[in-house]
């Protein structure tokens, strides 16, 4: 699956928004400065959780290995350790 948002042109166009509405005066310099501060900071989480692989079902290298199994010597079994 591909993820085709673009993070930086949202925030550009958000941005812009923001631009926008300081200028009509909705917005004055510490609320603009402010409201921007919040932007970046949701453009920074929205581009951490796009960054990496997230593997799916049978992708899922972790969930392909059989469980070990537990003895009452440690946690996996004898034969592992040569016994």
């Amino acid at each position: 699956m591909t993820y085709n948002f673009d993070v930086e042109a949202w925030f550009e166009r958000e941005r812009a928004r923001l631009e926008v509405l300081k200028a009509g005066g909705a917005l004055d310099e510490p609320a603009f400065a402010k409201a921007l501060e919040e932007l970046e900071s949701r453009a920074d989480a929205m581009q951490s959780s796009l960054d990496g692989t997230f593997p799916v079902g049978s992708r899922d290298p972790s969930r392909d290995a059989p469980p070990k199994e537990k003895t009452c010597h440690g946690d996996t079994d004898e034969t592992e350790n040569g016994l």
